[in-house]
């Protein structure tokens, strides 16, 4: 059974006609279900565990990047199956998931075409492709230390293939990449940079002074220090044709 969130920013008029569609095109392919408009007074996390209740066994965000994220510990805790119609500006996910955004991401949920993928964990807090930590961390991987000789480089740990890094998400294991200088933003370095790039299973995440703030998947911050691992569970996701993995 499928459930559907739809967040909060949503409600702006200019998305109305889009959101018209989506809600015909999903009765038209005949996986309508629960559909739960967000607004800033709702809890997300406490929308998905009704849904889930109910009985959803397919839980469809209906945003952008953020909006996958709040809902992902339910997803990953329950077993549920993440869906994805991406509205709006931020639309990572959707890129690396092969989703077209707006309406035409209902037929990729009919078509039903899933991956397992490995989940990241960071202390209690999750994430599907990245953590960015800012200049002078250390990682603690076991039987060696990484950190940046550049004073303005950054680590990132990686779950899918982005800039320098090569793995699959379904492989078990995480990248550390090493980058000299400032990144244009979460899974992407500047264009002619290059890093250094390390195989982990686990890590742990200290700051030399005060504690420091690691950013998840461009949404969460997690103060220092933060042991990394892959998720015991994997995430079961609905892709499209076009997906990057």
């Amino acid at each position: 059974m499928y459930a559907y969130i739809f967040d909060s920013f949503l409600q702006d008029r200019k998305y109305q006609h889009d959101i018209g569609q989506i809600e015909n095109r999903l009765a038209t392919l005949g996986i309508q279900g629960k559909m739960e408009k967000m607004t800033i007074l709702k809890n997300f996390q406490e929308a998905a565990k009704q849904a889930i209740k109910r009985g959803a066994d397919t839980l469809v965000a209906v945003g952008n990047d953020e909006t996958v994220t709040k809902i992902l510990p339910q997803l990953i805790e329950a077993n549920v199956t993440l869906g994805l119609i991406p509205l709006g500006p931020n639309q990572t996910i959707a890129k690396v998931f092969g989703l077209p955004v707006g309406v035409n991401a209902c037929d990729a949920l009919s078509r039903r075409i899933v991956r397992k993928i490995d989940v990241g964990q960071a202390n209690t807090n999750y994430f599907v492709f990245s953590l960015v930590t800012p200049p002078g961390l250390v990682a603690d991987c076991g039987k060696y230390s990484i950190t940046s000789l550049d004073p303005t480089g950054t680590m990132t740990i990686a779950n899918f293939p982005i800039a320098e890094a090569h793995g699959s998400p379904d492989d078990g294991k995480l990248e550390l990449i090493v980058a000299p200088g400032e990144q244009r933003g979460w899974g992407s370095f500047k264009r002619g940079t290059s890093g250094s790039v390390f195989p982990i299973s686990h890590a742990k995440l200290t700051s030399p002074g005060a504690p420091a703030s690691v950013m998840l998947d461009g949404q969460i911050t997690v103060k220092t220090p933060i042991t990394i691992e892959v998720a015991k569970k994997k995430l079961t996701v609905i892709v499209g044709k076009g997906r990057e993995f």
